[in-house]
């Protein structure tokens, strides 16, 4: 369409010439008659192009138009042909779908969870131990005359009872409580008492001085009102002499206190005599103030609350 609208501008813009008699240097009419002729006819051939091409694009489909030997795509204002298509009507049948199951989503996120109130821990006036991963084991010490009682306990409970005990044998001005509250302490029933008089044994010697024997009688009451109570007596020595003779002398000083505690009618079978010798000093040997104090008896106590 656009080819032919093109050639009749051409040809209005060629008509007045064609018909000029100045177009032909004879200025024959009879010529420039012909010539209009021929003008008018090929006028009506490219109409007749036209009209066609606009039929052809009105059947619809983009048809290719020869115009002097070159290809012209005509637009298609219908729906393009299927060349071969079979044109009945088909009702076409609808597919089904299937629905795709849920993929399975791992979800990275960590969930939240409130540790539950830790619980309240009874202290009383006690201290609680600031690191309950490591306990201090509970112990009492005797020196002049006044036990300390130190360490740690499970609960308050447990540290009552045992100063109730203790002041029961030593009298309130007798005892020092220095316990603290630790709930993974070890059990208190059973516990350790250090016997640390500077001048318990003299040196070389297994025989306890008679103004310790006082010290003594307390074990012995303490033994009486807990009967289920048993007794591992360990001796210790300063490291004078040699390891063999430290060893007996020590097993020596173990055996004495024992023998001390038989004679006040204590059951020798509640009692373990049990000799150290100088493997464990709490102080220095190179002091004579130093292996005064190594030279001692400590009671393993096992069943100290048990009545």
């Amino acid at each position: 369409m656009k080819f032919a609208l093109v050639t009749l501008g051409y040809l209005r813009l060629k008509a007045p010439h064609m018909t000029s008699p100045h177009h032909h240097p004879d200025g024959n009419p009879d010529r420039k008659a012909h010539d209009n002729r021929v003008a008018v006819l090929g006028i009506a051939g490219m109409l007749l192009v036209a009209a066609i091409a606009v039929g052809v694009s009105q059947l619809g489909g983009e048809n290719e138009l020869i115009i002097d030997g070159a290809a012209t795509n005509a637009p298609t204002t219908g729906a393009p042909e299927t060349i071969g298509a079979d044109t009945s009507t088909t009702t076409a049948t609808p597919a089904t779908t299937v629905a795709d199951e849920p993929a399975t989503t791992t979800s990275s996120s960590t969930t939240t969870t409130t540790d539950a109130p830790a619980p309240v821990i009874d202290t009383g006036t006690y201290e609680l131990c600031p690191d309950e991963t490591d306990p201090e084991p509970s112990a009492g010490m005797i020196k002049d005359g006044v036990m300390t009682l130190s360490g740690d306990v499970p609960t308050l409970e447990d540290a009552q009872r045992i100063v109730e005990l203790a002041e029961s044998i030593l009298g309130a001005d007798g005892v020092v409580d220095n316990y603290r509250i630790c709930p993974t302490a070890s059990d208190p029933n059973d516990g350790n008492i250090v016997i640390e008089e500077a001048v318990l044994f003299d040196t070389g010697s297994s025989v306890v001085k008679d103004e310790f024997t006082p010290l003594l009688d307390q074990g012995i009451a303490l033994m009486a009102i807990r009967p289920a109570m048993t007794v591992t007596v360990l001796g210790h020595t300063d490291s004078i002499g040699s390891d063999e003779s430290n060893a007996a002398l020590s097993l020596a000083r173990a055996e004495a206190v024992i023998a001390y505690f038989t004679g006040k009618g204590v059951d020798s079978a509640r009692m373990t005599p049990i000799g150290v010798g100088e493997l464990q000093p709490i102080d220095s040997n190179f002091t004579t103030d130093g292996r005064a104090r190594n030279r001692r008896i400590e009671f393993q106590l096992t069943n100290l609350l048990s009545e």
